[in-house]
């Protein structure tokens, strides 16, 4: 189940030499860490070789021996929780092998084919999430509130509005992030809805109370505890909490973690200046714990353990960070770990056992618009060997690049992530919905657009809102492409209007006009049928339909279509994740009737 993290293959046993251990039972892949001496920092890899026994250490090239090995249990924590103090931190460097990273020392035999047990079998409980925030305008406006968890915006995600949640599950999505909340509203019925669905959630965490409220901790010396205390107490009581079978006081089972700030080193005091965001973390995630204690919250009786928290980073490179300032997002969680383990290095007392706690419920995550092929080089195989103890994922995940190919690239990252030997635990599609308010290249994200169908009204911070149906965008190298052929609509005479116009009269057939249509760069959208004088018309246009109650008219004589040809239909957004997550089939009578896949366009 995704409200249940299976088990993953980590934890400590005894260390003894190789020399002792070449005899024993070693299989080709097992999961172990290795020293020379017992003052050199442990380096995490895989047997690559028994007979002789060589070790490669994650993110190295080669395989070597080593005078110590110690091998790593597989049963004793949970993906999902932080591993607890099963590593201790194997720093930045520590290669005891001449020219390790570059795999010029000798190694001849050390990758000797052997007979082997097969590889440990692919991590099943990878996350797959769709990060939400369906702001319902489609033009640019700054909205009062960002809390799409409430009662309030019920019509946007419960089966009986619009269903967002349940077209979620129907893509293969098992978790689904959100971002900001208000404390004073009650949160139980979107969790019940995401249970009802089998989503897990990782919930946001507001900024009103880091960068945007009067006593925001920008005022306190980025000391965020008080502020952090007060909402997240809060939020608490407002559906956070539940009774377990036996009384006690425990989080809701559809919450899976929880996102103290998102991309916090792009806000609170910026990449500059490293321990500053880490203060505001660390006494966030103080403040947190603090809450949870005085509000009674214990971990299931029936078994289960508590939600992590975690920070979810940017991707930038943080060139004043103490390490890692050459890599992505490693610089900034390395001030964070080092933060957590001496919290007065950024001038803060806890009021926890900080470290401890980072070992046991924190798990780390960072967004990214990098595709698949970037993360292994760019992040993992240093993140691999140098932050054991402590899962990742990827909070923000999408690369709208025009030369990146969605389909392949979402597979590729997904099978990263299923690879047990590495920390990685999965990702959050980027995003749901288009964000129209944003505008720019925001726009490029959405798996969804809003069309002109109005099914229902909400009221987020007193102001009234349509709730309209959704398009499904395709991705952006689709949209770059010129692609001949037509998806045909029999009986719809489409009659939106548009920029460019044309009309032939005589086309023989639906297939000559849409053959009239594909060879003119302007036209998106035809319409065949009889017209008054008699002969055939074929009316080309601009633009593509966008759902809306006026744009096709019910004829049955008439014949309609858009340059594309129908297996583009599998290339929408929504259906590339949908393939990749293992969804089994989009519901398509809950979007826009006759839903024309199309690119964002602002709109009055």
């Amino acid at each position: 189940s995704p409200l249940t993290p299976a088990p993953l293959a980590w934890g400590p046993l005894a260390p003894r030499s190789a020399k002792d251990q070449a005899s024993e039972s070693f299989h080709v892949g097992d999961a172990v860490r290795v020293r020379d001496t017992d003052d050199e920092e442990w380096e995490f890899g895989e047997v690559s070789s028994v007979n002789p026994l060589w070790v490669k250490p994650h993110g190295w090239r080669k395989a070597f021996p080593w005078n110590i090995l110690e091998p790593v249990s597989t049963d004793s924590v949970q993906v999902g929780n932080a591993l607890g103090a099963a590593f201790q931190d194997a720093g930045e460097g520590g290669a005891s092998k001449v020219d390790a990273a570059t795999g010029n020392a000798d190694a001849a035999g050390g990758d000797a084919a052997v007979a082997a047990t097969p590889r440990p079998a692919l991590r099943s409980d990878v996350i797959k999430g769709i990060c939400y925030a369906p702001v319902p305008e489609r033009h640019p406006k700054r909205l009062l509130n960002d809390d799409f968890m409430s009662m309030s915006t019920r019509a946007l995600w419960h089966r009986d509005g619009r269903g967002d949640l349940a077209l979620m599950r129907s893509m293969g999505a098992n978790t689904v992030r959100l971002y900001g909340n208000d404390p004073s509203l009650d949160h139980k019925e979107f969790l019940d809805e995401a249970h009802f669905h089998n989503l897990s959630v990782i919930l946001g965490f507001s900024d009103y109370p880091f960068t945007q409220s009067r006593n925001s901790c920008a005022h306190t010396g980025l000391d965020c505890y008080s502020q952090v205390k007060e909402q997240f107490g809060a939020n608490l009581k407002r559906g956070f909490l539940v009774r377990g079978d036996a009384g006690e006081l425990t989080y809701h089972p559809a919450i899976r973690a929880i996102v103290l700030m998102n991309e916090p080193d792009l806000k609170m005091g910026r990449l500059s200046q490293p321990k500053n965001f880490s203060k505001a973390l660390i006494s966030a995630f103080d403040a947190a714990l603090d809450a949870e204690r005085e509000a009674g919250v214990v971990a299931p009786s029936g078994g289960g353990s508590m939600p992590n928290f975690t920070a979810t980073l940017s991707f930038a490179v943080c060139r004043h960070c103490e390490k890692f300032n050459g890599k992505p997002a490693l610089g900034q969680l390395w001030e964070l770990r080092h933060a957590m383990e001496f919290p007065e290095s950024c001038g803060y007392i806890p009021k926890n056992n900080l470290w401890e706690k980072h070992r046991t419920r924190f798990v780390n995550s960072f967004n990214t618009a990098n595709p698949a092929r970037d993360i292994w080089s760019m992040f993992l195989s240093a993140y691999d060997a140098h932050f054991q103890g402590t899962p990742v994922f990827i909070g923000e995940y999408h690369s709208p690049e025009r030369q990146v190919d969605l389909a392949e690239d979402l597979k590729a990252i997904l099978e990263i992530a299923r690879n047990p030997s590495t920390l990685l635990q999965g990702i959050s599609f980027f995003e749901f919905q288009v964000r129209y308010d944003k505008g720019g290249s925001e726009t490029a994200f959405g798996m969804f657009g809003l069309g002109d169908n109005v099914l229902s009204g909400i009221r987020i911070a007193n102001t009234s809102y349509k709730v309209r149906c959704l398009v499904p965008m395709l991705p952006s190298e689709t949209r770059a492409k010129r692609v001949s052929g037509c998806l045909v609509e029999p009986g719809v005479e489409y009659a939106f209007s548009s920029a460019w116009q044309s009309s032939v009269h005589g086309a023989k057939n639906p297939d000559e006009c849409c053959g009239l249509c594909s060879s003119k760069e302007m036209c998106k959208a035809w319409t065949w049928g009889p017209s008054g004088l008699g002969e055939p018309v074929c009316t080309m246009r601009g633009s593509l339909p966008t759902g809306g109650p006026g744009d096709r008219l019910v004829k049955s004589e008439a014949v309609s279509g858009y340059a594309m040809p129908p297996k583009e239909v599998a290339r929408i957004m929504p259906q590339l994740v949908m393939q990749a997550y293992g969804g089994v089939g989009l519901d398509y009578s809950r979007l826009c009737l006759n839903a024309t896949p199309t690119a964002p366009r602002q709109y009055d």
